[in-house]
Order: C-alpha cells, then structure tokens, then sequence
C-alpha cells in the first residue's frame, strides 16, 4: 500500500530533535537565530507554535471591535473561522473556483462592507494563487489580507506574496518539510509584528516532553509509510471494523479537541524552534522538484479522461494533488484494492454557515470536497507505481464512461 501522504522528514532530522531535547540552548536566543535567518536580518518575522497560533496572535493584536467581520476562502480547517469567532469576529465565506481555488471576485465585492478587517486567503494544496486582484479590491478599503500558507512552502526564500499584509506558514506533522509543528509568521506592520511578539512573551512555552511526544509518534508515522507495515495496519484496522483513514487523521492532529485558544497559546520550546531552522537549512530542494515532476506525470497520463477535472499548469509546489470526479467514491476504492491510499477532503471543510446570516449557501463548497480524491505523488513515489496508479485510474475512467453510456443508450 502507497500511503496517501508520507512524512517529509528524515530520519536524521528525527534524531536531531530528540538530541535536541536535552539542549540547554536559551529559549530567546534559539527564537532570534530562526527568525533572522529566515527573514534575512529584516526584521519582520515571528516563530510561532503553529500557524494558528500565529493567527490568533493576529487578531489579539489587531483588537478589532466585536461584530467585525473576516472574510475566509470557502474552504479551510475548522480552527481557522472558529478562532475568529473566539475573537468575537464574525467569519464570513467567499466561494471559491474550481479547479485552482481561486476566490471568487464577483462575491467578494458583493461581501464587502463598513464591518470587513481581514480577509483570510488559503493557498491550498501547493498552489500559489497571485492576489493582486485581491489586494486592488480591498486594499483601498482598508482590509488586512491575511495569507494562509500551510500548504504553499516550498523554500525558504519564498516568503509569501508581496501584496499580502501577514503571510503564515505551517512546518505541522503533515507538511513539507516538517518540523513536527511550528508556525512562521511575515507580519508587513512593524508595530503589528512587535505587539505580537509582546503577547507571545506572556505564555507558557511548550514542554520538552509535550514536544518528545511529537517525536516518537512521527517515528511510528513514518514506519508506517513504508508500503509493508502501512499495508499490514491497513488490513488490521479492516478486520477489527476501524475507519484506517480516521486512526491516521488523529494520530496526525496537531490538537486534541477541546479549548483550542488554550492550546495554541504556547510559546514553542527549543527543539521545536531548532529543528524547524535545520529543517529551513537543509531541506532537498529536490524533493520538491521530484514531487513536481512526479505530479506532471500524472497530468500527462490521465490528460486524456476528459470528465476528470485536474489542478491547472500554474506554480504550484503539489504538496497534494487532487483530482476531481462524481464518482469520488468508487475511484477511492479501485485505488485501495490497487495498493494505493487515496483519499477525501482530509482536515478541509467549508466555512460553516452558522457564523454569519450574510454567509452564502456553503453547497458548492461541500459539493467540491465531496467530489476532490487526493493522489499520492511524493518523492518516493516511483515513475512505475505512478504510471500504475494512472493505469488504474485509466480502466476505472473507462468503465465509468461506458456505463454511463449505457444508461443514456437505455433511456
């Protein structure tokens, strides 16, 4: 079985975290080194826990008045709209296009008002969408564009787009370049960057333990990865009636579930903070290069199933590459029964319409996520398995087709 994702993380990069938990290095001094050396001596970045973390700091540090509203591409993690609302801000969806996730601009003029801060844009699946048209909407207005980028890294020059106000970045468990956690915010407002930074000061820093406990569930991830055991569990986990894709999900959370603020309002300890700057240092370019390559192989092979709606030839860095098709379920299961773990919609939902009555009707975001089936294409990924994996994807498109032939035929 060719798992879904794989950790983008070596084995001595594990090693140096778990060395790195009897470090004795201060906590300030191991924090400056990362910041400057991703921002290059500017002086606008801040290490966070988490991107979320980042993102609530944000909005305590913008102090907006309550009944504020913040705009959020349709699709996102739950935590980001629910953090909002903790603020006491109303988060409010644009729907975005098919297939490149774009937002779509004709609503977001229509969404703006005298109560839009923020607007929140996420760059999904290694995609990096320009914002200039964003900006040229709600600049003007005064509107701060908030730019999630916990799918978008691919280097450590690329620091975000130049027209967004915040950029943040994830180096979570499931990231590239995973450092097991961690956030990287580019903050544009020097006087924003520093009152973030003053109210992170105030929290309790991770523990080491806290930390280790990261380390040695992603030492078991990644055995997990290797196409033999996952293939075991995967069968164990079928004979004792247990849905496999939700034990991966949970072994892969960042939070457990209850007071997310509570737990996002951590500083992040030391060997976090050193290995996501070696993981910034001495990460593969070619990695991200083979993944690319990987993912053009795919494109060119299945380029001939023509109701299959693929991710546009635009930059990307195809930290997942989703296909979109009706017919989600039954692809998923010809994969499985083919050795290869594909899946559905992951942690992404819609932005709940429960926030806002001036939401817009959240189906054709639910309807996109039901029809979205991500395939596997990471370095490991051998040129054979993927033209196999396509193959199968070929012969399943066929018979789709003729069926679906038959049916019109028969009517």
């Amino acid at each position: 079985m060719w798992a879904r994702l794989r950790l983008d993380i070596g084995w001595n990069d594990l090693a140096y975290g778990l060395l790195s938990i009897f470090s004795h290095r201060d906590s300030n001094a191991a924090q400056k080194s990362l910041e400057s050396e991703w921002s290059e001596e500017r002086d606008d970045s801040l290490a966070c826990l988490s991107l979320r973390s980042a993102f609530d700091l944000l909005l305590t540090a913008l102090k907006l008045p309550r009944g504020s509203e913040v705009l959020f591409s349709a699709i996102t993690i739950p935590d980001m709209p629910l953090i909002a609302a903790r603020h006491g801000l109303i988060p409010v969806s644009i729907p975005v296009r098919e297939p490149d996730f774009r937002v779509d601009i004709d609503v977001l003029k229509e969404l703006l008002n005298e109560r839009t801060k923020v607007i929140v844009v996420a760059q999904l699946f290694g995609n990096r969408v320009d914002l200039a048209e964003v900006q040229a909407i709600v600049g003007p207005q005064g509107v701060l564009i908030v730019e999630d980028c916990a799918q978008a890294w691919f280097c450590p020059e690329w620091r975000g787009s130049p027209e967004a106000d915040a950029s943040l970045f994830s180096f979570g468990m499931i990231k590239t370049a995973t450092a097991l956690g961690g956030g990287l915010a580019r903050i544009s407002d020097p006087d924003l960057s520093k009152e973030m930074r003053r109210i992170q000061a105030t929290f309790p820093r991770q523990t080491r333990r806290a930390y280790l406990s990261k380390l040695l569930k992603a030492s078991v991830l990644k055995l997990l990865a290797y196409r033999v055991p996952l293939s075991i569990v995967s069968q164990l986990a079928s004979l004792l009636k247990m849905d496999f894709a939700k034990l991966l999900s949970g072994m892969t959370r960042g939070f457990r579930h209850g007071d997310i603020l509570e737990q996002l309002r951590r500083q992040p300890s030391v060997p976090l903070l050193e290995l996501m700057r070696r993981c910034l240092r001495t990460y593969p370019q070619s990695r991200i290069l083979q993944r690319c390559q990987n993912a053009e192989r795919i494109r060119m092979a299945l380029r001939t199933c023509e109701s299959l709606c693929l991710l546009p030839d635009c930059e990307q860095s195809h930290w997942l590459f989703p296909i979109f098709t009706d017919q989600a379920a039954s692809l998923i299961a010809v994969l499985h029964e083919q050795g290869f773990d594909a899946a559905q919609r992951g942690s992404l939902q819609p932005v709940s319409t429960s926030f806002s009555e001036r939401q817009p009707v959240s189906d054709d975001a639910d309807a996109l996520l039901k029809r979205m089936v991500f395939l596997p294409c990471y370095p490991e990924l051998s040129s054979a398995e993927i033209d196999r994996m396509c193959s199968v994807i070929r012969d399943w498109w066929c018979s789709v087709v003729a069926v679906l032939q038959s049916h019109q035929f028969s009517d």
